[in-house]
């Protein structure tokens, strides 16, 4: 029997379910009529909507009147409960109709968003439960920010609107869009810069990267040079921003400056933070350049004229986390120190802090002069750093007529409240506009994570400090679709954050079926191996390439990768082998259920995530198993050529599966730092191969095998 209270998600703040059901339709005829008294761009979404979902379950779509079951829209002036409340309505179902009533067309959105998700299947019948639900949302503001990183940069205009129904359809309504940022030098020798839209004043502004990683399916390698973001080269964020709008969600722009920013002081010297003698730093900004603010505010202009404006959107970001040192900048003086706090003759002797406020203030008054009704900044550079977000800065802004559009994004990604906001989270304040920024999962092209715990915490301590909304990190990938709906869950109605068992069952049984009972009992083993990087033995940090990738003055570089992770195992061999062993089983029970499902895309992602887990885990613990055998002579020639081939066998299938379940745009870099795994065994079966060939039994160390690498494997370092 279908029950309502298992499958939502978000979960809504009234339901009262009568476990019975209603027949709307059969699969050859849908007999409803649509009745839908209001107007406008996200009401005609709303109809779209419930059509779409009826063409898939009845094949066809239209008011065949006999026998009639009616679905009504009201749009009207809203009493009760909802009464006053934005994007609330009410949705009542019965034997003759469903009504859903609102007082905005986001409410009615947001019902029939909650009416499609029930309606199913029972038989050849088409049904609904009977039931009624009160809804609206705790915070005003819930949705993702989608950094400007890795894959974000090949993903196409289809790729996002496809996200936008997805964060619609779990009553997200703000996305926020990375356009630039900037990181260390790390692949390929260069700094990871990422500029998402043209500039037409400064069209000499690009990022152009390449594309190299091994394709398993076209067994061939693909190597494409100096490609530009798809959004830059096609230029369809203003498209972008107004498909958004359609579906009740507020596409924002975050364009990043001070922290983030080596392209910007690299490309126009004259405004880079400068050493004592004047020389430009290709990092940071002198702040007290009268032409910083020129091409600043020339830069924002542009956004706001072609991206915004036209669209009535008046909120933006503009970063200002993570100002500080940093190493890795120079390709020709790697392990140089550079700061991006200038220390020419107007600059040097002014606090950091003091420099950086200085910054926000003049950014915040000009972009208030340009219509921003909310300038988000993050909190990292004044909360900790001796926590300068208090009543002396509120007067501040204040006086600076800035204070009402000022919006401190609150960021901390630790799962425990002793951890996150380095250990000060009950000092976070409300003294000015706030959001809360939990992660729903970033780093896409490693091992996906469950951050759940994070979530929770930080969602229950913005609604207790009366936060406007809440924008979780993340970056846009299926593999997060848990952590995704989790937040969407706690965000819309943060009363059920003490409710872990009812939101899994409500995943599982919205992702699997409503019968799911083999996935509930598989689900908390794939939790607790996702959740294995919390801890000391963390699969993602000690056997991800990534981390390898950046530079470590104590390490040669290109790193000794996989050498490396070998010797962090090695160093607690008992330790982390007993860790890895467990996680592995967890992988392989794990598969054995997923296997057995009907197939479908969402349950391939889970058994990507949970292959890639099993195989990954299996070469380093085989590898290590191999080396001990072959430095004891303890194991047969062929053996060791037979057991290298299987590794690389499973390889190759989990990478052809990553090309086949992944997002097209983020398949290569997640494949490429597989490679990397996947070329050490490769060269360490030519080696094995060789030294049989020529008479010699083969040895060799795991931590050290770079004398066997070949070229493929340095030209992806």
């Amino acid at each position: 029997m279908f029950d309502a209270t298992k499958v939502l998600i978000p979960f809504p703040k009234k339901i009262e379910d009568k476990k019975k059901d209603v027949v709307i339709g059969v699969t050859n005829n849908p007999y409803y009529v649509l009745e839908a008294n209001g107007e406008g761009f996200v009401f005609e979404e709303a109809i779209k909507l419930f059509r779409t979902k009826m063409t898939e379950c009845a094949l066809i779509d239209g008011d065949s009147g006999l026998p009639s079951y009616e679905i009504v829209l009201n749009l009207t002036e809203a009493g009760g409960d909802i009464a006053g409340k934005s994007e609330a309505y009410t949705l009542h179902i019965d034997s003759q109709a469903a009504i859903v009533t609102a007082g905005d067309e986001a409410g009615i959105f947001y019902g029939v968003t909650t009416l499609v998700s029930l309606i199913h299947m029972d038989g050849d019948n088409v049904c609904l439960p009977i039931l009624d639900i009160v809804d609206y949302p705790d915070f005003k503001e819930r949705g993702q920010y989608l950094e400007c990183r890795y894959g974000s940069d090949f993903l196409t205009l289809d790729d996002y609107k496809k996200a936008v129904d997805y964060f619609a359809s779990i009553k997200q309504n703000t996305l926020t869009i990375g356009l630039y940022g900037c990181w260390d030098v790390q692949y390929d020798k260069k700094r990871a810069e990422y500029l998402y839209i043209p500039f037409k004043k400064y069209p000499q502004l690009k990022t152009p990267r390449d594309i190299k990683y091994y394709s398993v399916s076209e067994r061939k390698w693909i190597y494409r040079k100096d490609v530009l973001p798809e959004m830059f080269e096609k230029d369809y964020f203003a498209e972008l921003v107004e498909y958004g709008l359609s579906k009740n969600v507020k596409i924002r722009p975050l364009f990043n400056s001070l922290g983030h920013n080596t392209l910007l002081p690299r490309m126009f010297p004259e405004i880079s933070a400068k050493d004592e003698d004047g020389t430009p730093r290709s990092y940071g900004f002198c702040t007290n350049n009268e032409d910083l603010y020129k091409l600043m505010f020339d830069l924002y202009d542009e956004i706001i004229d072609r991206y915004m404006k036209p669209y009535g959107i008046d909120s933006i970001h503009i970063g200002l986390d993570e100002v500080w040192a940093t190493k890795g900048l120079y390709e020709h003086d790697m392990a140089r120190s550079v700061s991006p706090y200038c220390q020419c003759e107007k600059c040097r002797g002014i606090e950091h802090t003091e420099l950086i406020i200085n910054y926000m203030i003049k950014l915040c008054k000009y972009l208030k002069s340009r219509g921003m009704k909310s300038v988000y900044v993050y909190h990292d550079m004044l909360f900790n750093n001796g926590n300068f977000i208090n009543e002396d800065l509120k007067q501040r802004f204040i006086k600076e007529d800035i204070y009402d559009v000022v919006v401190f994004d609150w960021w901390g990604y630790r799962q425990d409240e002793d951890q996150v906001f380095h250990g000060n989270f009950s000092k976070i304040n409300s003294l000015f506009r706030s959001v809360i920024k939990p992660t729903t999962g970033y780093y896409h092209w490693l091992f996906p994570s469950q951050v759940n715990g994070n979530i929770k915490i930080l969602t229950k301590r913005a609604k207790e400090l009366g936060y406007e909304g809440v924008g979780a990190y993340s970056s846009l990938e299926e593999c997060f679709d848990k952590s995704y709906k989790y937040c969407a869950d706690l965000s819309w109605n943060a009363d059920s954050a003490d409710d872990d068992a009812g939101f899994e069952a409500r995943y599982i049984n919205s992702v699997f079926g409503i019968d799911a009972d083999d996935v509930a009992e598989i689900m908390p083993l794939m939790n607790d191996l996702m959740y294995s990087d919390a801890g000391s033995y963390g699969v993602m940090r000690t056997l991800s390439y990534y981390f390898y990738g950046y530079f470590d003055p104590n390490k040669v570089y290109p790193s000794n990768f996989p050498g490396e992770a070998f010797a962090t195992i090695k160093a607690n061999y008992d330790e982390f082998t007993q860790e890895y062993k467990k996680r592995y089983d967890y992988a392989v029970k794990a598969l054995d259920v997923l296997d057995s499902i009907n197939p479908s895309h969402m349950c391939d992602v889970w058994r990507l995530i949970a292959t890639q887990y099993k195989v990954v885990i299996d070469v380093f613990l085989s590898l290590m198993d191999l080396e001990s055998k072959c430095n004891d002579a303890s194991v047969d020639e062929k053996e060791i050529v037979t057991e290298i081939k299987r590794l690389i066998r499973d390889m190759e299938k989990l990478m052809k599966m990553a090309e086949d379940v992944r997002i097209k745009a983020n398949q290569y870099i997640f494949i490429r730092n597989l490679e990397i795994l996947r070329l050490s065994l490769v060269d360490l079966l030519r080696y094995a191969q060789t030294e049989i060939a020529e008479g010699r039994y083969p040895k060799f160390d795991v931590c050290d095998m770079s004398s066997m690498r070949c070229g493929a494997s340095k030209f992806l370092a």
